[in-house]
């Protein structure tokens, strides 16, 4: 090689330097040049109910295919306290881009939430894709939450109980329930209950009181609100057609079972509560979602269940109660066209399949409910699923305070159920007044 002139020489440094930096940042090594962190969107924060563990490989996995446009950084909170977290967040303007929740906190955090207009992701597109349990989310004023997960009611039983008692198959309809199991509840001389056929009839130690008049309600034909397109109006003490007025006559059927002068009394506010009675083996069924299954396998090893589909009013129309999980987009925040590409992502039918398969709560999504699964408790799920129902409950404390001063009127004498159902429609009717104003 020739001697080179300086000038050459600081052109070919130059040169060479440009060259390595070029490859370096081609590499990603040199951190002042690499993509920004979350990719060209940023990181979007979610929060939500479900456990982290359900989610950590999922949002691994996601974020890795997803690394040029966004990543979802995910912070569980206990169902207690989200709300309350929520809106201190909210108000000190460091709230999550994506909201992650059952459909009573969607419901009651709307107007904090970016319903996605019609135009956008259109309602036919919706209805085809969630079943009936998700459709609550879908308003006038667009779509408030893409459903994720479904957690049905469903009749969990204890197999030995019922084979002690000769009862060989599970009541499907609540006239064979009573009628074939007289025989579960046990008494002492005294007529204390030592062994109970199902919590049924109060509200201080039943957990899901709420939950399971609603469930009755409904398979009654009464669906508590009717939705207008500007506020709900209560039906609790319409006859809708019926000669008795369903409501009336839920919370009468209900309330037997609490009463000691009727031949199904069953239960009393002196026996522990619903969930532990039937986990001690003092309860041959019991009324709860299926995400407490996990939970009750564990509460007692030895404890021989099942779970089956609630009992019906009839075979005819098949329901059960069921809470629908949604993901929302969290309202006047600077990531919202990002976060809902991210939202859109996570309702994808790979991660909702793998959702349900580790949380083993069956996935809101029609497709694969259609598919099924070969577990057979999950099968069960997944059946309760495709039947569930659940109602525009938008202020869920206030609410079950009027249920259970409705059941209180009757357990305690004050009126009897039509009477006492009319005062809870008056006080649900206050309670629309004072949300939505007069």
């Amino acid at each position: 090689m020739k001697n080179l002139s300086t000038f050459q020489l600081a052109i070919l440094i130059i040169f060479v330097a440009l060259l390595l930096i070029g490859v370096l940042i081609f590499a990603g090594i040199l951190p002042g040049f690499r993509a920004p962190q979350g990719g060209t969107g940023g990181e979007v924060l979610m929060w939500g109910t479900l456990p982290r563990s359900a989610l950590a490989d999922i949002l691994n996995d996601f974020n890795d295919q997803h690394e040029s446009e966004f990543s979802v950084v995910y912070q569980e909170k206990d169902q207690s306290v989200i709300e309350r977290d929520f809106l201190e967040a909210k108000a000190d303007n460091r709230a999550p881009d994506l909201l992650l929740a059952p459909h009573e906190i969607i419901i009651t955090q709307r107007d904090r939430l970016v319903p996605i207009p019609a135009d956008t992701y259109p309602p036919r597109t919706f209805l085809d894709t969630y079943p009936t349990a998700g459709r609550l989310f879908l308003q006038p004023e667009g779509t408030l939450a893409l459903p994720l997960l479904i957690d049905p009611f469903v009749l969990y039983y204890n197999r030995d109980l019922l084979t002690n008692a000769g009862l060989p198959t599970i009541p499907k309809t609540w006239t064979e329930f009573i009628g074939q199991t007289a025989p579960l509840t046990v008494f002492d001389g005294r007529r204390n209950i030592l062994q109970s056929t199902i919590a049924l009839g109060d509200y201080r130690n039943i957990g899901h009181m709420k939950d399971i008049l609603a469930m009755l309600m409904l398979q009654a034909g009464n669906p508590i609100l009717d939705l207008t397109a500007t506020r709900p109006v209560s039906l609790l003490n319409d006859a809708l057609g019926f000669t008795l007025k369903p409501a009336a006559a839920v919370l009468d059927f209900y309330s037997q079972f609490a009463d000691p002068a009727r031949p199904n009394y069953s239960w009393n506010r002196s026996l522990p509560e619903a969930k532990q009675s039937f986990t001690r083996g003092q309860s041959a069924f019991y009324l709860g979602p299926a995400s407490e299954f996990t939970e009750i396998s564990r509460a007692n090893p030895h404890l021989v269940f099942d779970v089956a589909l609630p009992p019906q009013k009839d075979n005819a129309n098949r329901l059960t109660f069921s809470r629908t999980i949604g993901l929302s987009v969290v309202r006047d925040r600077p990531k919202t066209a990002v976060a809902w590409a991210a939202a859109q992502a996570l309702a994808s039918q790979a991660t909702i399949g793998r959702l349900a398969s580790i949380t083993l709560l069956p996935p809101a999504r029609s497709d694969l409910l259609a598919v099924g699964t070969t577990d057979p408790i999950q099968t069960v799920f997944y059946q309760a699923a495709i039947i569930g129902r659940n109602w525009f409950d938008f202020a869920p404390p206030r609410t079950e305070a009027i249920f259970k001063q409705m059941v209180d009127n009757v357990l305690t004498g004050r009126l009897p159920s039509v009477q006492a159902v009319s005062q809870a429609n008056t006080a649900l009717e206050d309670l629309i007044n004072d949300v939505y104003g007069q």
